[in-house]
């Protein structure tokens, strides 16, 4: 803006200048006897200067019209499926089918190895499968009979020998508790004994003024006992009845039942020896406060002969525990035998067991050789190589009577019905494209013919040199016969404004970084002249250019003149 102003202003300079010498030279004119020129004279052709002379211009008006924005890419055609074809067996080649230039079909042979060997080891495993079955059919008809009695021989030990196990158990637990309810016989009969001694004793002692505080002391102790015991026996009492709640609810086995009955009895009798023990302690007391009399002597002998009785009775009934202990020992034994009737019978399983290792052997070696069969099998099918895609054979690298490994590349197979355009689109316009936006695509190799593309993919990492991005494009309509790696090029539809403001793209002028256009208006006069007016440009085609601000459709615009037009320049209009 400021260089437009500061041509103007030389202009105006440059008229006023011009205008000042013209009237000069008029004056001065006929003074020195010089000639006028038609331009000086007055009268024709004299007179007032005339203004700047119109600029001739080719004027456009501004027009309503769809704009499509395009992105031209180059590129060349890929595949994504380039097979290179190789064996998964070594072998020699006996045939190959195809060349270079063949087009192949999926599941076409491509080449064939020798088979020979293969077939001979099928034939073999095929051989060892027949006598395999044929033994297990011996070793089946054999271990028939063998299993059937070793089982009942087995299944008859066994049941022997947990009858004899629960006649050890039952044997331990009655000798067990005859042996607990002898003790507690011969205890409460000794502890009688000596009650009753030490009665006759207080009953026979005449002087016991320093006894006396010690009896009662005993009663207190005997009391205490006594409390204890009661205590013992509530509790023993209670642990009985919920044992037997217990096994009522089949949650217990009888055993712990019993052992809790056995405790609640001797609970019993160990409070009634306390309750022996309070009433002896108090008897003391009472003796020695009142004296010894015959009468008592008399009873504390008594009670002393029946606790002697009662002791030699619990005595002798210690050869009740002795019997049990015998039948222990007897039902040991049983259990012994039992076992050994068990390990004989064991012996007979592994001979049958033997016969079942046979038919076991027998299966595994029909296994093995199914197996066998299966695994030559796919060997040999792998000896024929087929296309695993349709496609043309790109190059060969093998002949009949090589000999391949795993690791010889016999040919490559090129897909031409998985053919792509791949391009690299520079950064700044990468961001135009998006999945899906459709394209038309022209190859060199297939000329003056137009193939409709889409962009399937953006590769979403610039190449390190260019800094440009990979983007991928389908390809329709090739048929499989677009060659890979050729040349092409692709014009991408990047997007439509529709009914925008459009000028031919000539019309705009650019200085310092601004649009502008030269728009032709009604000066003062009421004559065309050229105003320059500033644009916001939008979308650019070959012919028009989106204005997206500054213009309304109709409107006048310079499409065509001289570049010595300035802002307010007047203009002659060739309408086009």
């Amino acid at each position: 803006m400021k260089r437009i102003a500061i041509i103007i202003g030389m202009v105006v300079v440059f008229g006023a200048g011009f205008k000042l010498l013209g009237n000069t030279r008029s004056a001065e004119g006929p003074a020195k006897g010089g000639s006028i020129t038609a331009a000086q004279a007055p009268g024709k052709g004299g007179g007032t200067p005339k203004g700047p002379q119109a600029v001739p211009i080719t004027a456009a008006a501004a027009i309503s019209r769809d704009m499509q924005q395009v992105l031209e890419v180059t590129g060349s055609l890929k595949t994504d499926d380039e097979v290179q074809i190789g064996t998964r067996i070594a072998g020699k080649v006996v045939e190959v089918t195809a060349k270079e230039g063949t087009r192949v079909t999926r599941g076409q042979v491509l080449v064939r190895l020798d088979d020979r060997e293969l077939r001979a080891q099928i034939a073999r495993a095929r051989a060892i499968l027949a006598s395999s079955r044929a033994k297990l059919s011996l070793a089946q008809n054999q271990s028939t009979w063998k299993d059937t009695t070793a089982k009942t021989d087995y299944q008859r030990a066994q049941a022997n020998l947990s009858a004899a196990k629960n006649r050890l158990q039952q044997a331990e637990t009655n000798a067990k508790i005859t042996d607990v309810d002898t003790r507690k016989k011969v205890e409460t009969a000794t502890s009688g004994v000596r009650v009753a001694t030490e009665r006759l004793s207080i009953a026979k002692d005449v002087t016991r003024k320093q006894e006396l505080r010690q009896a009662e002391l005993a009663v207190d102790q005997a009391k205490a006992e006594l409390g204890q015991a009661k205590v013992n026996m509530e509790n023993a009492r209670q642990v009985f009845e919920r044992r037997q709640q217990l096994f009522k609810q089949d949650a217990i086995a009888k055993e712990e039942v019993d052992e809790a009955e056995r405790s609640h009895k001797a609970a019993q009798a160990t409070m009634q020896v306390a309750e022996a023990s309070v009433a002896v302690a108090q008897e003391k007391v009472a003796l020695a406060k009142e004296g010894s009399r015959a009468e008592e002597i008399r009873i504390a002998e008594g009670q002393l002969a029946a606790a002697q009785r009662a002791l030699e009775v619990a005595l002798s009934e210690e050869r009740r525990r002795d019997v049990a202990s015998e039948e222990v020992l007897a039902a040991k034994s049983a259990v012994l035998q039992a076992e050994a009737a068990v390990e004989s019978a064991k012996s007979g399983l592994v001979q049958t067991r033997m016969s079942l290792d046979d038919i076991a052997s027998a299966r595994a070696n029909i296994q093995q050789s199914q197996a066998d069969i299966e695994f030559y099998s796919a060997q040999l099918a792998d000896l024929t190589i087929r296309a695993p895609v349709s496609g043309v054979v790109s190059s060969r690298a093998v002949n009949v009577g090589e000999m391949v490994t795993t690791s010889s590349p016999l040919m490559t197979l090129v897909a031409l019905d998985t053919v792509y355009f791949e391009a690299l689109v520079p950064e700044l316009e990468v961001g135009l494209l998006k999945t899906g936006a459709t394209a038309t695509v022209t190859v060199d190799a297939v000329p003056n013919r137009k193939f409709t593309g889409s962009v399937r993919e953006i590769i979403p990492v610039a190449d390190r040199n260019s800094r440009a991005f990979r983007v991928r494009m389908a390809v329709l309509g090739g048929g499989g016969k677009l060659p890979t790696n050729s040349y092409a090029r692709a014009t991408v539809d990047v997007g439509t404004h529709r009914g925008t403001t459009a000028i031919a793209k000539e019309s705009i002028q650019t200085e310092a970084g601004e649009k502008f256009v030269w728009l032709v208006d009604a000066g003062e006069d009421g004559k065309s002249v050229a105003k320059r007016h500033e644009v916001k440009v939008g979308l650019v085609d070959d012919h028009y250019a989106e204005i997206l601000s500054g213009l309304t459709p109709g409107q006048q615009v310079v499409a065509a003149g001289s570049p010595a037009i300035i802002d307010g320049s007047p203009v002659e209009i060739s309408t086009k």
